[in-house]
């Protein structure tokens, strides 16, 4: 199981910089090795620990909109690749899932460890390759831009669950020097999305120690608030003059198929419609390819009523999360939504991947602390003093 965590810990992070292939092959790698290391395991819990989930608010609400999205393939024009996208997808978070329900209920200090490891190795190799460019890249052919961005994407979303790890041992001053490790990685290699992400969430880091549950709360209501008036602001952006990015060139497409098709805003046109809408020129280069636009092209009012449920709920959960590691929980939604409002990650398999991968680690960290609570002092010297 250690062996497994290492992999997906250490080696992924470390492999994403060199190819974006590296990560499909490293993740049911390591989901492998954990679930064989758990099956060895006497009296494991991973059935009564799926059912659990599945059964819960965040679990029921996750299983809807699973619904939903296959439903869309029946109607979507590209349903060949849609399907095969949507079961990829699919089989990844489930995976993730099955994964995290057979951890082990306490986590040792030494599996902790590997988090912190793995993002600080990475963020120290990624800036170095940014330095050595011009030499190092004629001698990699498959170092790419754009592998080096999502890497970097990666790296920042795996940083909260280490930074997880450190707080809940409260060793601050390794947090501090990995989050700037980080950042400096960020800036090398230079991701606004992810940069973005991070500085959102440190901002709900540092506001919700105090009282997670009020800042999960109100994030819960912006997220979802914001998935569902999405369409308000779109349709409303023709009419407002001077609008900046031109949106309003860049969304009239859409309305004028909406208009043409007034169940289309309803059933959407369609899972992983919105890159083939792109490549075949119905929908303009310029097009939003955010996470919000994203789910009302492809999955219509139903899709965003579902996805609100669902940011909603695990905000709400997130907050309930014990004392120590909501904050940082708070702080990794945070930083996975506004990376995808952005535009640079939406339903892509690698940004799944990466997404099924920080849920793994924040599961290795939240599992173990977890802890039965301990009897009271009184009641164990009562208990000494009682004869055999």
């Amino acid at each position: 199981m250690r062996l497994g965590l290492a992999v997906l810990m250490i080696v992924l992070p470390l492999a994403a910089i060199y190819s974006r292939r590296l990560v499909f092959t490293l993740m049911p790698v390591a989901a492998g090795l954990i679930l064989l290391g758990s099956s060895l395991v006497p009296g494991n819990t991973i059935l009564a620990d799926i059912r659990r989930g599945l059964t819960s608010s965040v679990g029921l609400a996750a299983v809807a909109l699973a619904l939903w999205v296959g439903a869309s393939l029946i109607w979507t024009p590209f349903r060949g690749i849609g399907l095969e996208v949507f079961a990829k997808a699919l089989g990844t978070i489930v995976l993730a899932f099955v994964v995290i329900a057979a951890l082990p209920s306490r986590s040792r200090v030494s599996n902790l460890n590997l988090m912190p490891i793995g993002a600080g190795l990475a963020a120290v190799v990624a800036a170095a390759l940014v330095l050595a460019v011009p030499a190092t890249v004629p001698n990699m052919p498959e170092l790419e831009l754009s592998t080096l961005e999502r890497a970097a994407v990666g790296l920042v979303l795996s940083v909260w669950p280490a930074l997880t790890a450190l707080g809940v041992r409260e060793r601050w001053s390794s947090g501090g020097a990995l989050a700037v490790a980080v950042a400096i990685a960020a800036v090398a290699v230079w991701t606004p999305a992810a940069l973005a992400g991070m500085a959102a969430g440190a901002l709900v880091f540092a506001l919700s120690t105090n009282n997670p549950r009020r800042m999960a709360k109100f994030l819960a209501y912006v997220f979802a608030l914001a998935i569902l008036l999405a369409p308000l602001f779109l349709f409303a952006a023709e009419r407002i003059p001077g609008l900046p990015l031109g949106l309003a060139k860049q969304v009239a497409p859409w309305t004028e198929l909406v208009r043409a098709a007034p169940e289309k805003l309803v059933t959407g046109f369609g899972f992983n419609t919105l890159q083939r809408a792109l490549s075949s020129g119905l929908l303009p280069q310029t097009a939003p390819t955010n996470l919000l636009f994203e789910i009302w092209f492809e999955l219509g009012v139903l899709g965003a009523l579902f996805s609100a449920a669902l940011i909603f709920l695990s905000f709400r959960a997130a907050g309930r999360a014990e004392a120590h590691g909501a904050p940082f929980l708070l702080a990794g939604l945070t930083c996975v939504l506004v990376i995808a409002i952005w535009g640079l990650a939406t339903l892509q398999l690698w940004w799944i991947t990466l997404l099924g991968a920080m849920a793994i680690s924040f599961g290795c960290v939240l599992k173990g602390l977890q802890r039965e609570d301990r009897p009271a002092a009184g009641k164990i010297r009562s208990g000494l003093m009682q004869p055999a």
